[in-house]
């Protein structure tokens, strides 16, 4: 044991300590050891300027110790918290206060920013201390929901929950669990207001209260009294909720006492050690007491201390990497061995009486002779990671880890280590944090059921919302759709009753009696329609219709339907088309002729009532085992965000077109339903102002089997292209030409282009040309299709038959002449004349 040192040799010592205080000496290592266990970043400054740092600051903000210096104050925080860093350093600010830090990677976390100014050397020196309350300052789901579902779930639930009046303040409803906590029975409770609870000033109370009313949520921390006089310390969630028709602020709160009480002790415990830090600086400013400063504050910190040797350790970790090991930390867990050989000639040199404290030990030389006892497997992985550390050349370290106390406990610390590179001794600090560990694992756990509990009631909430949402909406719709109904229904009967009224005049002329007569006629098929439409409606709302599936020629079915609509189309200049890309044979299925009679016809009435420019076509095609009906236009379009509504009833969509060009707006509701009760769907594609083309998709119920084998030996062999402008003689010859042979692929040109381009991408076999046709009539078309195709017969068809045209049509190219109206036999004939079967 060394004998204690004379005067002359403290007086020596110290000389050496003076000048190696410029180099940050061994009791500069010492003193920031020290420093280096508090949890809080530490920042010495100077007019704003960084001049020192300690080891949580470096790893808070993650700027290296020389990084740091000379960084002005404000650039470790966020732009909105700069001028009141700013402020508070000029203003000499004592309190602590929060704001927003920045780290070095620009993200930013809330702190709590505690600063003191004091002279030091004829200079003005702060020291400021900042916390990180990330985790203090979650804000927890909002607590909020409404009426019958927000009471049912608030009475029973297992939190404390109560609604306040934000005019009044008072207390209006609180649940079971706010009973049993406040002590009071609920009358006594609901006749309180939140002064008589909350221990802040009333108009301090007052401003919390209103700031709950303008934000989503609040989450603040107050002190309670109970019933009993007790006070507790709460953490309280406040948000506001429609209640009764008016708006409340609903609290749900936890009871953090505990949590506070722990909180307070590891505070002071902080201070205090914070106040012998302080000592332990005026003990290095006063040399010639330096050791005895030092041994003091050692032995008297609060904070268990441990001094140990660890040269004979750095020497071997030095000498194993000199033999090529790179990865010190897998060496170490894959050699047992060689870890116990490092754990030998380490040497405990002094603990304080903090540490026998904390381990339970009754004096130092129980603990160093039995510190193996310590140590469990977590202590051993703090160890590897330790020596780890030290032989990568880092001088400081921390970590959580476990120690096993002598009463057999094991307990949780944050353990700190400082490596003085020149003695090779290391000072470690461990602070038992336990019972913080646990209140944040509890609090972690309470926070967890309380942000499922305000999803929850937000998801509740959110729900009652959206379906009164729904329901507002739809009243509102089916009013506009009854007010619309009126006005369609009370039309039509003005006409009726009107012109009713006008017959009875025996003056009236010939022609306008039956002018009139023709406006009653429709006015009356109009009134029928609409009563049609919302008898049908009904009689899907009840389940009342059936489907009856019979033997249906779609083809027919559709020509039928274009030949209906032809005339209307006309009427409204809107060109109306069909195509077909089945045969007869294979479009005769299994179907409801009926409904689907009523789905095509709503959707082609539609097509030409929103389409004033352009054209409407219909089509059919066989795709797999399915069967697609199309009807297409060039109409107004519908906006993308109506879509997902216009097959319902009542939608607005139905409604706003309603009123632009007149109808219920039920066809698309009522095709919908047909096409569900036929097992098919029906879908849409369109673009506002561009048009839409309603798809209907049906199961392949083919009457014939046999189609497939009759396609695969005659489709595809004779191609016809019959070019014509008028739709309704196109139809009719391709019904004639199907009749002749249903497997001719026919195409269809509405002008000479059209047709002499249908040519060049197709094996044609035979055209029937029209003479008259817009863009290119038909002797101009002949003659460039028999320039390209000299030997492809074109025979030419039109209403006019003088002996002129025929030669003409000759001159052009045509191989023959027929004439409207076109006789099947004579067809069949020009076809066998020109066509090899």
């Amino acid at each position: 044991m060394k004998s204690k040192p004379t005067y002359e040799e403290l007086e020596k010592e110290l000389e050496i300590l003076k000048k190696e205080l410029l180099e940050k000496n061994e009791l500069d290592e010492r003193y920031n050891a020290l420093i280096s266990a508090s949890n809080e970043a530490i920042f010495v400054s100077e007019k704003g300027i960084c001049i020192d740092a300690n080891i949580t600051a470096e790893k808070m903000f993650g700027y290296k110790h020389k990084e740091g210096i000379g960084m002005f104050a404000a650039d470790i925080f966020a732009d909105e918290s700069k001028e009141l860093v700013k402020n508070n350093i000029l203003l000499d600010f004592k309190e602590p206060y929060e704001a927003v830090a920045k780290k070095k990677d620009g993200s930013t976390f809330p702190v709590e920013v505690h600063g003191i100014n004091f002279n030091y050397k004829e200079k003005r020196i702060r020291i400021t201390a900042i916390r990180d309350i990330t985790d203090r300052k979650l804000a927890e789901n909002i607590l909020k929901t409404s009426e019958e579902k927000f009471r049912n779930y608030f009475q029973n639930n297992l939190s404390v929950m109560m609604i306040i009046d934000p005019e009044t303040k008072k207390i209006i409803d609180a649940n079971n669990s706010a009973i049993e906590f406040y002590m009071y029975k609920k009358e006594e409770l609901l006749q309180k207001t939140v002064y008589d609870i909350n221990l802040l000033e009333k108009e301090k109370i007052n401003k919390k209260m209103q700031e709950a009313l303008s934000k989503r949520y609040n989450h603040l921390i107050f002190k309670h009294k109970l019933a009993n006089g007790q006070i507790k310390d709460v953490d309280l969630f406040a948000s506001t909720i429609e209640f009764e028709n008016k708006k409340h602020i609903a609290i749900l709160v936890i009871d953090i006492t505990e949590k506070k009480e722990t909180e307070k002790k590891l505070i002071e415990q902080n201070k205090a050690y914070q106040n012998l830090n302080k000592q332990l600086n005026k003990a290095i400013t006063k040399s010639e007491e330096n050791e005895k400063q030092f041994h003091d504050l050692f032995e008297l910190n609060p904070i268990s201390l441990w001094e140990e040797d660890f040269s004979k350790v750095i020497i071997l970790l030095d000498d194993l990497k000199k033999t090529g090991v790179t990865d010190i930390k897998k060496y170490l867990k894959s050699n047992p061995v060689f870890l116990e050989k490092c754990s030998k000639i380490i040497k405990p040199l002094n603990v304080n009486t903090a540490t026998l404290n904390l381990l339970k030990s009754p004096n130092k030389k129980y603990l160093l002779q039995n510190l193996h006892k310590i140590f469990n497997e977590k202590s051993f992985n703090f160890f590897i990671n330790e020596l780890s550390a030290i032989a990568n050349g880092e001088k400081n370290f921390e970590e959580e880890t476990e120690y096993v106390r002598f009463d057999g406990k094991i307990i949780t610390v944050l353990s700190k280590l400082n490596v003085f590179i020149k003695s090779e001794k290391v000072i470690s600090s461990v602070v038992d944090i336990t019972e913080l560990k646990e209140a944040e694992q509890s609090l972690k756990n309470q926070n967890e059921e309380y942000a499922a509990l305000n999803e929850e009631f937000l998801n509740q909430n959110q729900e009652l919302e959206i379906a009164k949402k729904n329901a507002e909406e739809s009243n509102k719709l089916k009013t506009e759709f009854l007010n619309n109904m009126s006005h369609e229904i009370r039309t039509p009967m003005n006409g009726i009753i009107g012109f009713s009224k006008m017959l009875k005049n025996n003056d009236l002329s010939k022609e306008k009696r039956k002018y009139y007569t023709n406006i009653i006629i429709n006015s009356s098929e109009q009134l029928m329609r609409i009563i049609d439409d919302i008898l049908e409606i009904s009689k899907l709302e009840t389940k009342q219709l059936k489907t009856y599936k019979t033997k249906i020629c779609m083809n027919d079915l559709l020509l039928e339907l274009f030949s209906i609509f032809d005339i209307k189309a006309k009427e409204n200049k809107t060109p109306l088309y069909f195509k077909k890309s089945i045969s007869d044979r294979e479009s005769t299925i299994y179907t409801d002729e009926s409904k689907m009679h009523k789905i095509l016809s709503n959707l082609i009435e539609n097509a030409l009532k929103f389409t004033y420019n352009g054209y409407v076509e219909i089509g059919i095609n066989k795709i797999d085992n399915k069967i697609e009906i199309y009807v297409k236009d060039t109409g107004v379009g519908i906006k993308k965000e109506k879509q997902d509504i216009i097959f319902e009833r009542f939608s607005q969509a139905d409604i706003d077109l309603s009123k632009n060009y007149g109808g219920l707006g039920l066809g698309l509701s009522i095709a919908k339903e047909n096409v569900e009760l036929l097992n098919g769907q029906i879908r849409l594609e369109s673009e506002e102002g561009k048009g839409s083309t309603f798809y209907i998709t049906f199961n392949y119920e083919p009457v014939f089997e046999n189609n497939e084998i009759l396609n695969s030996e005659n489709k595809n062999l004779i191609e016809i292209l019959v070019a014509e402008d008028e739709e309704i003689n196109f139809l009719y010859l391709s019904t004639i030409l199907s009749q002749i042979n249903e497997n001719y692929t026919i195409h269809h040109a509405k002008n000479g282009a059209e047709a002499i381009d249908i040519c060049k991408k197709n094996n044609i076999s035979l055209v029937l040309m029209d003479l008259k046709m817009p863009i290119m009539n038909g002797f101009d078309a002949t003659k460039k299709i028999k320039e390209e195709y000299p030997d492809l017969h074109v025979v030419a068809q039109t209403a006019y038959s003088t002996i002129d045209d025929k030669n003409k049509a000759i001159s052009y190219g045509c191989s023959d002449f027929i004439t409207k109206p076109i006789n099947k036999n004579t067809l069949n004939s020009i076809i066998k004349k020109y066509i090899i079967q």
